[in-house]
Formats: C-alpha cells, sequence, structure tokens
C-alpha cells in the first residue's frame, strides 16, 4: 500500500513538474539566436496570447521556438488553460 501511495505522489509531481515548464517555455520572449540563417519558426506571443512566426537565425535561441503553429499552439495554448 505504501510503495502504491509513493508512486502516486511521484507521478502527481512529474505532472506539475512538466506543466510549469512547459507554461516557462511559453512565456519567453521570442529569439531568432545570433546566427544569420533564415528559418522559419513560430513562437508563443503571451502578449496576443497567439503564435507567431518569426525569422530563426539557426543556433542559439531559446525554447520558445517550434517548427510549426501547430506545435507552437499544442504546447502553449494547452499550458495556458490550466
Amino acid at each position: 500500500m505504501m510503495t502504491k501511495m509513493l508512486v502516486f505522489c511521484l507521478f502527481g509531481m512529474l505532472c506539475i513538474q512538466l506543466s510549469t515548464q512547459q507554461t516557462a517555455t511559453c512565456d519567453l520572449e521570442k529569439d531568432a539566436g545570433p546566427c544569420r540563417g533564415i528559418f522559419k519558426r513560430f513562437y508563443f506571443n503571451k502578449v496576443t496570447g497567439a503564435c507567431e512566426e518569426f525569422e530563426y537565425g539557426g543556433c542559439q535561441g531559446n525554447a520558445n521556438n517550434f517548427e510549426t503553429s501547430e506545435d507552437c499552439l499544442a504546447a502553449c495554448q494547452a499550458a495556458r488553460k490550466k
């Protein structure tokens, strides 16, 4: 019984941690990075509450950087509903 309770608590803590990390990612400002490439990417704009296109340079930047608007929406709008 104690083992089941421990597993349940650990699972709950993991879910909370993952949710918090995703929200933090979506709160980051867009960051094209210092490189000079031109890659079409999407970031979540916390002011407008929408995923917007930007040009990513190809290196560094931050985690608020998605290859498709669908990926951005799936990650950030779900996090916003919590």
